[in-house]
């Protein structure tokens, strides 16, 4: 069966070996005390958070799972940093999808505020929760090939996967219109990750075979982050959106809060309410986006 995988996705992964079997090549993993700066800090832009984010996890996933079997001090000292990343992370994919890429006019109905606004909002979102099985079988294929190039993985590892046929063609065009599904892959397979990071006090629940799978959804989430930053270098070619996603978080947060107080006075006025409903449940729900950041 043949498997076609844009050039990003084998350059991806063909990192993840290479720093696999050189640690040499490893950046220096940030400090637990500067992680925690990183995290708590909302005098960055929501891009700028997440560049640093996504640099941190790389660090402290091949730093942690690089080894031929569960180094479990190693796992216990780094799962919360981990889990605490790829929650980050994933507050800031969906303050971009559902409130950032409303206000520039890039999205004009965000996925939640959708299944908020129908009749079965669970039966909207569950529509979007899943990979397509040929996304699934790009990640099947970059597990199969981690396990055969990584020294550290045994062979036998290797028999719950099937060799496939590969065509790698050149990437293609990325689109402003791609940037929502692109963030919502990316949260996907963070919370792929997140399952399968156990906290620390169940460190022994991660086995040997989980390593390369986990290895597998980073490359993938960084091959996906690639083309996010290609979107939004294309936003940005506009001048009213590079300012506004430029904005340092606190700013964000701060005129969300403006916003909700503003429409809940409304609110309070009036003795009917009509579409004022609707615009206040949006305030909501941006306030609540951002403050998450």
């Amino acid at each position: 069966m043949r498997v076609g995988i844009e050039k990003r996705y084998a350059d991806s992964y063909k990192k993840v070996i290479r720093e696999c079997n050189n640690t040499s090549l490893r950046k220096k993993r940030l400090s637990k005390k500067d992680l925690e700066k990183v995290i708590s800090n909302t005098n960055l832009s929501a891009e700028t958070k997440k560049k640093k984010l996504m640099g941190a996890l790389h660090g402290l996933m091949l730093n942690t799972l690089s080894a031929k079997s569960v180094n479990l001090p190693e796992l216990k000292k780094n799962a919360e940093s981990i889990r605490e990343i790829i929650n980050k992370i994933i507050s800031i994919n969906h303050y971009l999808g559902e409130s950032l890429l409303k206000e520039i006019k890039i999205v004009k109905n965000p996925l939640m505020l959708t299944a908020l606004k129908s009749k079965n909002p669970q039966q909207v979102l569950r529509k979007q929760e899943q990979l397509s099985k040929n996304y699934l079988e790009k990640i099947e294929h970059t597990i199969y090939t981690l396990i055969k190039e990584i020294i550290i993985f045994d062979d036998k590892l290797l028999k719950n996967y099937k060799e496939k046929e590969i065509e790698v063609f050149r990437e293609e065009v990325t689109e402003i219109k791609d940037i929502e599904k692109n963030l919502h892959i990316q949260s996907m397979l963070l919370e792929a990750m997140e399952v399968k990071i156990p906290p620390a006090k169940k460190a022994k629940l991660l086995k040997v075979q989980h390593i390369p799978e986990l290895l597998a959804l980073l490359s993938n989430l960084e091959a996906e982050y690639t083309k996010e930053k290609e979107i939004f270098s294309q936003i940005k070619n506009k001048s009213a959106s590079r300012k506004e996603i430029k904005r340092k978080i606190r700013h964000v947060i701060s005129e969300k809060e403006k916003m909700l107080k503003a429409k809940e006075k409304r609110v309070l006025s009036m003795d009917k309410l009509g579409k004022i409903t609707t615009d206040h449940q949006q305030a909501f729900h941006q306030y609540v986006c951002a403050s998450e950041l």
